[in-house]
């Protein structure tokens, strides 16, 4: 059902049923599923409210920027069951590839769509409290001029996690960087092959251990102990190894693999 069936609904004094709870659940992902279920098994019929076109959260079959196409789970497959529906067999094992749980999710939750009420597309503008429970104000998703629409409920339950917005950490001094800040959802989906790249660096960080992992990919004449350098002199690290792996093809055009020695530095920085 959509935000025009919701309206619809409320107008018409048929979004509840007379004599039972009114309950509201935000949130159609894994959570707001599994809450629905128990609703259900208490004889609650409740609506669930997506601010998205389809429910499965971060599985949802819509691309969410938290999960990649690539990405192949790292919990078994009957620890991912939902109740109600049997998990099928992953093609990698024991484990889910992206695609393969979204559809799973995707098909739980229509099998349970012609019980239950899922507006999709609802975005929950406000909860005010009230004496007896709550007034919802609910909006067309990414429509900030729709109409809102408000009805009352006994109890809510909040099912949308903390994944619907990226976020940025606090960085102390990033105002006076001059180069360009970007979060993973601004590079879009990670391929679940290799794609040609020209010369790159990639950094992991580990603030709360005072470690970061940085690859340094070079190719044709480009040198990576520039780079090195370079981030040696901007991070002032208080120790720095370095495992250099060489590879390419050979004039003579045969491929060619080197590891090079691993070699420590232990800078006068100690502490930094």
């Amino acid at each position: 059902m959509t935000f025009d069936h919701l309206v619809r609904q409320v107008r018409e004094g048929r979004l509840w049923t007379r004599g039972t709870p009114r309950v509201a659940i935000i949130g159609a992902g894994i959570s707001g599923l599994a809450a629905y279920r128990a609703m259900l098994s208490e004889g609650i019929l409740p609506i669930v409210l997506e601010q998205c076109h389809e429910a499965g959260g971060v599985w949802s079959i819509l691309p969410h920027f938290t999960t990649y196409d690539g990405l192949i789970q790292n919990t078994s497959a009957r620890q991912m069951a939902l109740d109600g529906l049997a998990v099928p067999r992953p093609r990698h094992g024991d484990h889910f590839s992206r695609e393969e749980y979204a559809s799973y999710v995707h098909a739980y939750s229509e099998s349970i769509y012609s019980r239950t009420r899922i507006f999709k597309g609802c975005k929950v503008q406000s909860i005010a409290r009230e004496p007896d429970g709550a007034t919802l104000a609910v909006r067309r998703f990414r429509s900030p001029q729709s109409e809102l629409v408000a009805f009352e409920v006994d109890h809510v339950i909040y099912a949308g996690g903390s994944l619907h917005t990226p976020y940025l950490d606090p960085i102390p001094g990033i105002e006076k960087f001059r180069g360009l800040r970007v979060h993973s959802t601004d590079l879009g989906a990670f391929p679940s092959h290799g794609e040609n790249m020209e010369s790159h660096i990639s950094l992991h960080s580990w603030p709360e251990y005072e470690y970061a992992a940085i690859d340094i990919f070079t190719c044709g004449r480009s040198d990576p102990h520039v780079a090195l350098d370079y981030l040696r002199n901007a991070l002032r690290p208080s120790r720095v190894e370095v495992h250099e792996l060489l590879r390419g093809i050979s004039p003579t055009g045969n491929a060619s693999l080197k590891t090079g020695a691993i070699k420590t530095e232990h800078s006068p920085l100690t502490g930094a």
